[in-house]
Formats: C-alpha cells, structure tokens, sequence
C-alpha cells in the first residue's frame, strides 16, 4: 500500500507507545502472485534442512531471504495518505515572478507548521530484510522417494485380493464388512507408518504434506511415473505385472478384433478382469 506522500507536504513521524514489532516478514510479489494468494491462498512448505518454497495451486517458488542496508518502518494498514487531506494547504513558498523559487524561506518552522496539519504517522512495526518469491521447478525428488519405499502393486496383491472375494462370497451373511476387503486392510491416514515405509502408500494429502509441489505439479508428476491410486493410496505398479498385462491385453486385442490405436476401455476392463486383473488398476492404463 502506498501513502501517496507529497514532498511539499511533511508529516510527522511517530514510535508506537507500545514499542516496535520485529516479528514481522515482508514477502515480495508482483500482481500476478498476488492475486492468486488473495484468491486460492498459499502453502510454505520446508522440513528440517530444507530451503523453504511457497506453492500456489499450480506453481512452485523458492523463497530467498533478503536483507536491506537500511531498517524498514511500517505503518498500520489504515494510515492516511496525503490524497485524505486533500484540503490541507501546503506552506511550500510559492515561485516568485522570476520564476525561480527563494528555497532560504522553507524554514524548519515552516515544515513544522505543515506536519501539524495532518495527522502524524504512527510506526508500529521494524524490518531489515524481505523475502522474494522466484518461480523455480517442484522439487519431485521426495516423491520419488516416498513411492519407492512403499511396496508396489504387483501378483501378490492381485492374489490377496482374490482371496479376499472368495472369502465374502462364501458366507453370505457377512454383509457387515461393507464390502471392504483389501481397502480395509489399509492404514489409516497419518498411522502408525512414521516418514515413510507405508506398505500401501500414501494418500494424496500426506504427499502434499510431504513434497515441496503444488498440487498440479504433484499430481502431473504421478501421472508421468504411473502411479495409481487403489483405496486412496498412491503405488507404483511392478513393471513384470505391468508386462503381464500388456502381454493379455494384446493377445485379447487380436482375438476381439479390436484396433491397437482404439482399444475399448470398458470391454477391455472386463476381458482382463476375466484373467485375474482388477478393472479399478486396468483402467488407469
């Protein structure tokens, strides 16, 4: 916010009587930022160790710490501008004929006079520094990390999850699981799993928490590494169960006449569902 200060016009300055705050930070933007904070608002993320970046809903920025040769003074986001007294004359001598202005008859007391014809300013808050915000890449390493310490999706669990079924359409009166089966059997959210080591992944939530992206750029990242999600948690699949898939998934192509370039997602979902795959991981293929 500008004051609109006139140097025709002094204004008093004043320290506030409770004293100067020095917990502030200023963050340095231009409009485009700023305008996305006002309306989606911002995420500082940085653990022990890391440098600090602050993510909008699709950008990424490095925040870099910067120190000013001079002490700032701030003043309350109400303070009054010279444009709110409008009607205060200035006592800046005006120019004689000649043209040329006798700067000898600005005396102190004439400024003195001038500043007491507005309200003084109030500084209520000191800096020696600000922070910039500079557009930088998503630091993805950390969710390739977290991915690679959970176990992937592979035959062991295609197997678990066929027994699963077998299970509850045994009894037939056990309908009290809610037809949970193998999303029961995942951790909760922010278990007992620590950092990382989550057998069954993560959810989308804690790979915010956990990984300096903004949501679109994580959410880009998992897709380029084919990551699924299966009872929302995050896993990457084995490439040899992968290969298995594509393997049936040709040979069920050239049986249906389908075209390699136009495979039917919903015919094909059911054929390799036939074979043993689960649709829910198919049709992320």
């Amino acid at each position: 916010m500008s004051l609109q200060l006139s140097a025709s016009r002094p204004r008093q300055l004043q320290y506030s009587a409770t004293g100067l705050r020095r917990d502030l930070r200023l963050l340095e933007v231009d409009e485009a930022l700023l305008s996305e904070i006002a309306r989606d608002g911002v995420v500082i993320k940085g653990g022990h160790g890391d440098d600090a970046v602050l993510c909008t809903v699709d950008k990424t920025f490095a925040l870099k710490y910067v120190e000013t040769t001079n002490a700032l003074l701030l003043v309350p986001p109400d303070a009054g501008g010279d444009e709110e007294f409008g009607g205060m004359r200035s006592l800046t001598p005006p120019a004689d004929a000649s043209g040329q202005r006798d700067m000898g008859l600005q005396t102190q007391l004439q400024k003195a006079a001038t500043a007491e014809c507005a309200p003084p300013l109030v500084a209520t808050a000191t800096a020696v520094a600000h922070i910039e915000a500079v557009r930088c890449l998503p630091r993805l390493g950390q969710l390739r990390e977290l991915l690679g310490s959970c176990r992937p999706y592979g035959l062991e669990d295609e197997q678990a999850d066929d027994m699963d079924v077998d299970a509850q359409g045994g009894g037939g009166g056990s309908s009290g699981s809610g037809g949970g089966g193998w999303r029961d059997r995942l951790p909760a959210a922010g278990g007992s799993g620590g950092g990382g080591g989550q057998a069954l992944g993560f959810t989308t939530q804690q790979l915010l928490e956990l990984v300096q992206a903004s949501r679109a750029e994580l959410l880009l990242e998992l897709s380029a590494l084919r990551a699924v999600s299966l009872g929302g948690r995050w896993r990457l699949v084995e490439p040899a169960y992968l290969g298995g898939l594509l393997e049936v998934l040709l040979l069920s192509a050239t049986e249906n006449g389908w075209p390699l370039d136009a495979i039917p997602v919903e015919e094909a979902c059911r054929v390799l569902a036939a074979d043993g795959y689960r649709p829910a991981l198919n049709s992320r293929g």
